[in-house]
C-alpha cells in the first residue's frame, strides 16, 4: 500500500512515513485513550504520487485497568473514491461553463431585439448568432446524452459487415470544404485487403468525424497534416490518426479522454465544439470491444490509435 523502501520494523512512525498529522493522530489517542479519526493524505516516495486515507486509531491494552501498550491504526484507502468525486465537480464545473456561456449570448441578443430599434439586417444577423449558439446547445445535450448511454452500457448499437474505406471517405467528405480553406493536407493510407468490420456504421463514422476534427482544430501552425491509415494484425484492425500538430504535455496525456478536459484552454473554447469528442470516442470504441490510445511527443504531433476488432460471422 505504501510502497516503502525498507523494513518499518522496530522504526518510529515519523521515520516510515514523514507524515507529522499521523504521528499527531497516535499521539492523541496514546494521550487520551480514546479513538481517533482523520482524513490524510500522504504521499509517495516521488512526492507526486498522492493517497488519501481515513485513518482511525485507537489504543491497545493487554488488560483492563492497564495503561496502554500501543496503538492500532487502520488505514482504508480513499483515493479512488477522491479520485471519482473530484471528476464530478469538474465535470459539473465544466457543464455549467458550457452551458452557460451560449445562453448568455442568446439571451443578450434576444433582450436587445426585444427593446427594438435595430434595423432589418442588424435583426437578421442577431438571429444568426442566437441560432449559432443554439445548435451548439444542441450539439452539447446531444452529445452529453450519448455518453451518459455509452458509460451506463445503455446505447444499442446496430451492427452489420462494413468497409472501413467506405467509411473514412465519407467522413472526409463532410470535412472537403474546411480542408480545401484550411489548405490541409489529409492522406489516406487503407489496403484494399482490409477484412470488413462488423460495427454501428452511424458510431464508427462519428468516432472517425471526431478524430479528424480534432487533427484539424489543432494541427500544426503551418499547415494542417493528417494521414489516416490502417493495417490488419491477424486479430484486429488498427486504425491510426497521426497529425503535425503541437503535440500533448505528457502531464495531460492520461486526462484527454476525460469529458470536457482540455490541454490548451483558451485556445481550445475558440476553436467551438463541445468538449466531449474524445470521450465519446473512447466509449464507443470500448463498446465496440476495441481500445484507443494516445501517443504523441509534445511538439512532435500526436498519434491516436484504434484497434478494432474483427468478429467471426457465421
Amino acid at each position: 500500500m505504501f510502497m516503502l523502501p525498507r523494513d518499518p520494523v522496530g522504526r518510529t512512525v515519523m521515520e516510515v512515513f514523514r507524515n507529522h498529522l499521523l504521528q499527531q493522530v497516535i499521539e492523541r489517542t496514546l494521550r487520551t485513550e480514546q479513538p481517533q479519526f482523520e482524513e490524510l493524505e500522504i504521499r509517495g516516495l516521488d512526492q507526486f504520487d498522492a493517497r488519501f486515507f481515513q485513518v482511525t486509531s485507537v489504543g491497545l491494552r493487554p488488560r483492563e485497568n492497564e495503561p496502554l501498550a500501543g496503538a492500532l491504526v487502520v488505514f482504508h484507502d480513499l483515493t479512488r473514491i477522491k479520485s471519482l468525486e473530484s471528476v464530478r465537480k469538474d465535470f459539473v464545473a465544466n457543464v455549467s461553463h458550457e452551458l452557460r456561456t451560449p445562453l448568455s449570448i442568446i439571451t443578450g441578443y434576444l433582450e436587445t431585439l426585444l427593446e427594438g430599434g435595430e434595423d432589418k439586417e442588424t435583426g437578421r444577423r442577431f438571429l444568426q448568432v442566437m441560432h449559432k449558439h443554439s445548435q451548439r446547445l444542441h450539439l452539447m445535450v446531444e452529445d452529453l446524452l450519448a455518453l451518459s448511454q455509452l458509460e451506463s452500457k445503455q446505447l444499442s448499437l446496430h451492427y452489420e459487415l462494413i468497409d472501413l474505406q467506405e467509411c473514412v471517405h465519407r467522413v472526409l467528405e463532410r470535412f472537403d470544404r474546411m480542408i480545401k480553406e484550411m489548405d490541409a493536407v489529409v492522406s489516406v493510407d487503407l489496403p484494399a485487403t482490409l477484412p470488413k468490420l462488423e460495427a454501428d456504421p452511424l458510431r464508427l463514422e462519428q468516432v472517425i468525424f471526431n478524430l479528424v476534427e480534432n487533427a484539424l482544430k489543432y494541427g500544426g501552425p503551418h499547415g494542417v497534416k493528417l494521414k489516416i491509415s490502417a493495417a490488419y494484425d491477424g486479430r484486429d484492425v488498427i486504425v491510426r490518426f497521426e497529425d503535425n500538430g503541437p503535440g500533448i504535455p505528457l502531464s495531460d496525456q492520461p486526462r484527454v479522454f476525460e469529458r470536457f478536459y482540455r490541454v490548451h484552454k483558451d485556445r481550445s473554447r475558440d476553436a467551438g465544439g463541445t468538449g466531449l469528442g474524445l470521450s465519446i470516442v473512447k466509449h464507443t470504441v470500448q463498446a465496440h470491444g476495441g481500445s484507443v490510445v494516445l501517443e504523441s511527443t509534445p511538439g512532435a504531433g500526436a498519434i491516436f490509435i484504434v484497434r478494432l476488432p474483427v468478429r467471426e460471422v457465421s
